[in-house]
């Protein structure tokens, strides 16, 4: 029997006294796809196995579990597959301001790590109504997509806090005092600066 030339590799190596393991690289023609193939050991007591070959299928649906928007941006939380066929590379965003004449459509390209569970979007406007589209790409494709999800930015506030001038001062000398307050509400936006006058 020839062999196959999709064949890159066998190796064997010894696992226990009497076990070895094979290891066959293999790489698949598009006509290879659906047909049968089987292995057989060299003892016939140990019997053949076959299998189908398949192809890859593309991720599956992204599931949202939360979404929280601030007035000039957005935090996507959620769960990839865990029985996706193979792993996912990326995860591709696209999201425009929602019923609007002069679209805005911008796309956002995240490489996928395994802590990869949340993704940010910065830059957008507040008080505005958007729509976002996602979807996990692997080596067999792009997935199915989820959405569109729709929400709206924050109105830009004022940041809100408390402080007490009579417990939250404590002087160490005549020119330095230690200050502290609670931050109530950041306005819808992360607090840059804080000014004491």
């Amino acid at each position: 029997v020839g062999i196959d030339n999709g064949v890159n590799d066998i190796t064997t190596k010894q696992i226990g006294t009497t076990l070895y393991e094979s290891v066959l690289s293999y790489t698949p023609t598009e006509a290879d796809f659906g047909l049968s193939f089987e292995c057989r050991a060299l003892n016939p007591r140990i019997g053949r196995h076959s299998f189908t070959l398949q192809r890859a299928q593309p991720p599956k649906k992204i599931n949202i579990t939360h979404v929280k928007p601030s007035s000039s941006g957005v935090e996507i939380f959620f769960q990839s597959s865990e029985t996706d066929d193979l792993p996912v590379l990326q995860y591709i965003l696209k999201y425009d301001i929602q019923d609007t004449k002069e679209s805005q459509l911008q796309t956002l390209i995240i490489p996928a790590q395994k802590s990869t569970k949340q993704i940010r979007i910065e830059n957008l406007r507040p008080s505005t109504n958007y729509q976002l589209l996602i979807v996990a790409e692997s080596r067999a494709g792009i997935g199915q997509q989820t959405g569109p999800i729709q929400f709206r930015t924050l109105d830009r506030q004022i940041p809100d806090f408390t402080i007490d001038e009579n417990i939250n001062r404590t002087c160490l000398s005549d020119e330095s005092c230690l200050i502290t307050w609670n931050i109530e509400s950041d306005g819808g936006a992360p607090i840059l600066r804080t000014e004491i006058l």
